[in-house]
């Protein structure tokens, strides 16, 4: 798509009559021009570089001898006009809706309302639910709410929920008291099931300055003052009732925090209580329950407004702005926001510039420049992709699915590690009935074998270690603290249509969990496989800072990706005796790839282009330490096959071995 798309700006280009060879009269995907032929064609009468000049000016003083400006067009990924330059950062360009430029279509968009608790701001708010909520199939039927989800028939509302009923905003001076109430004696006398709520997803901080106990929960249900809660609270009480709703669901005070079995209890519902709830109201921006929802961008991302002289004699107003940045959040980076972004039927995010509104569907924000694809960095899913793709997936693209899940819920920040599955088990219920069951450990039986082949993310930012205080068996990938990946070491992705052969055969899986749930915290758990197993040796080369190596034969060295980062540093576990390499998978053939040459520099263009050079299959396996029949996994090695089939030719007998 790219490619065609650079194509058709190529062929635009080449059948026009261009008036101006500096700026091409934005008509070229890029320019780039010294400042001074810029200010030589404006004073040409150049539309083109008169804005370009005009913006330069508004945003700096000074303009030395080396100074340049680059434009780049709209593209797929983005619809505005974007100019930087090495003096200054990038701006955005566009117009307004009644400004219709002769000289080149300057994309229109809409200026931000300035503060997001603003009437603007919280109507367009109003505008989108009632989109979503009467155009959209797959938000507003309650049976996909959550795919295939057990509890889809059921309309029970959480135990708990917070009625706002009592709160006045006049003059937007909110008073009054909020009630903790049980779901089947809501005020308003409706049906459990009829009642409409909001969610609160938000990041706690390091102090959480109200929360519901054993020791207050009378004084809960009696009433609290709006003004003994958070900023945070408030913000989103004041939301759900100017979007219509009386009941709000916050973690915090619907269950009771120092009640072990109530908090298990409410805990295994999150798949229901959030794909339930009416929308989810997410503090963002906010680190903490101190900071609140609402806020009041900076000038340079609200828009500056010039004036410009098109081509047909006319003034016209031209809006710049500095790029809203839509994926450096806080609230994302959290592990167990993953699970409430993505069960939750609609989103509206309060971010430190604007409001952006998630569904199931799509995705809109105040500027226009997040789309259904955003966010788009981070490891972190498309809402709106995730569930086109979950209505439309085999049990085999759904174990793809999940695979990419893990990846994204490892990248995030986990506050106590023990919340590893339970902050995980509303994803895990809501797709459970579509894979067959089979949950254990952060895997599924059926597809195991491919389930088992993670790997610790390998970079500077990411260190992994195995905790001392048990929460998983050594092949699961939650019995690691860290970033993990379905990469191979040789960088590709590990998917159903890229394993060209498993090379061990499951005849058993179990786990125990510490309570009923299987979905939450477990004590032991084992995998009874059969598979071939070579002998190896540590070898620590003391010239790389006795970094341990396996061996296989006499010439052989092998650099593991070892699951505990520690055992490069400190050797905290023994790997000097009892290893093994278990084959496990070959992956398919493929071709390689390289950039290719017509990149498009400063965008985030970049077309591939196939060579008919094709790469081997990788040999993929799994470090084992053990004797006998029990081993515990220790690391993951990859390696180009079939060179490496004489790891194992003195090991064709496969073997039955247990993995704990």
């Amino acid at each position: 798509m790219l490619a065609s798309f650079n194509k058709h700006w190529a062929s635009a280009l080449f059948k026009s009559k261009l008036k101006c060879t500096i700026c091409k009269d934005f008509t070229s995907p890029e320019v780039r021009a010294s400042l001074p032929d810029i200010l030589n064609r404006s004073q040409e009468e150049c539309t083109g570089c008169r804005l370009l000049k005009d913006i330069f000016e508004r945003y700096q003083v000074e303009t030395p001898e080396n100074a340049w400006v680059s434009l780049v067009a709209p593209t797929s990924y983005t619809s505005l006009y974007r100019v930087q330059s090495n003096i200054f950062g990038p701006l955005e360009i566009f117009a307004s809706e009644d400004s219709i430029f002769q000289f080149s279509k300057i994309p229109i968009a809409p200026l931000i309302s300035g503060n997001t608790s603003s009437e603007a701001s919280l109507q367009k708010a109003r505008i989108w639910l009632k989109d979503c909520s009467e155009n959209h199939d797959l938000c507003k039927n309650d049976n996909i709410s959550s795919r295939s989800m057990l509890e889809a028939k059921n309309r029970s509302l959480p135990r708990r929920l917070l009625d706002l009923s009592g709160i006045s905003l006049v003059n937007m001076a909110p008073s009054g008291n909020i009630r903790l109430v049980e779901a089947t004696k809501t005020a308003s006398g409706k049906m459990a099931s009829e009642t409409k709520y909001a969610c609160l997803s938000h990041c706690w901080g390091k102090a959480l300055l109200i929360s519901t106990k054993t020791t207050n929960i009378d004084e809960m249900h009696t009433g609290v003052p709006f003004q003994s809660f958070p900023k945070t609270f408030q913000h989103a009480m004041i939301v759900a009732i100017k979007l219509g709703v009386l009941y709000i669901w916050i973690d915090s005070l619907c269950i009771i925090q120092d009640d072990p079995q109530d908090w298990g209890r409410e805990s295994q519902k999150m798949a229901s209580i959030y794909s339930k709830g009416h929308f989810t109201i997410a503090a963002s921006h906010a680190s903490g329950s101190t900071e609140g929802l609402f806020s009041q961008p900076a000038d340079r991302y609200r828009g500056n407004e010039l004036k410009v002289h098109d081509t047909d004699g006319t003034t016209k107003p031209v809006w710049i702005r500095r790029p809203i940045d839509h994926n450096t959040w806080p609230l994302l980076k959290r592990s167990w926001v993953y699970q409430e972004r993505l069960l939750s039927r609609r989103i509206v995010h309060f971010a430190k510039e604007e409001i952006v509104w998630e569904c199931m569907q799509t995705t809109v924000c105040e500027c226009s420049r997040a789309t259904s694809s955003w966010p788009a960095s981070n490891n972190i899913d498309s809402k709106a992709q995730h569930h086109i793709s979950l209505a439309s997936s085999s049990q085999v693209d759904l174990a793809d699915r999940w695979r990419t899940m893990v990846v994204a819920y490892t990248s995030m920040k986990l506050t106590y590690a023990t919340d590893i599955f339970p902050a995980l088990s509303g994803l895990v219920k809501s797709i459970e009935v579509d894979m067959g069951f089979g949950y254990m450990a952060g895997l599924w039986c059926r597809s195991l074998a491919v389930d088992l082949l993670w790997r610790f993310v390998n970079n500077n930012n990411n260190v992994c270690t195995r905790p001392t205080t048990y929460l998983a068996p050594s092949w699961s990938w939650a019995s690691v603290l860290g970033s993990v990946t379905y990469d191979t070491m040789g960088g590709r992705r590990l998917e159903h249509s890229s394993i060209g052969k498993l090379h061990v055969e499951i005849h058993d899986a179990n786990v125990e969990s510490e309570g009923v749930d299987i979905h939450g915290a477990l004590v032991a758990g084992s995998v009874t496989l059969e598979g071939v197993l070579a002998p190896a040796e540590a070898y620590f080369d003391k010239q790389n800072y006795g970094y341990p190596y396996l061996r296989i034969g006499e010439d052989e060295r092998i650099s593991p990706q070892w699951d505990d980062s520690l055992i490069n540093e400190v050797f905290t576990v023994d790997v000097s005796s009892n290893l093994f390499l278990l084959k496990m998978a070959t992956t398919t053939k493929r071709k390689k790839t390289k950039p290719a040459t017509n990149i498009v520099a400063h965008t985030i263009q970049r077309v591939m282009e196939f060579q008919a050079e094709e790469l081997e299959p990788e040999l993929i396996c799994l470090v084992l330490q053990g004797e006998g029949r029990y081993y515990k996994r220790l690391g993951y090695v990859s390696r180009y096959w079939p060179e490496k089939e004489k790891w194992f030719e003195n090991s064709e007998f496969p073997v039955k071995i247990i993995i704990e």
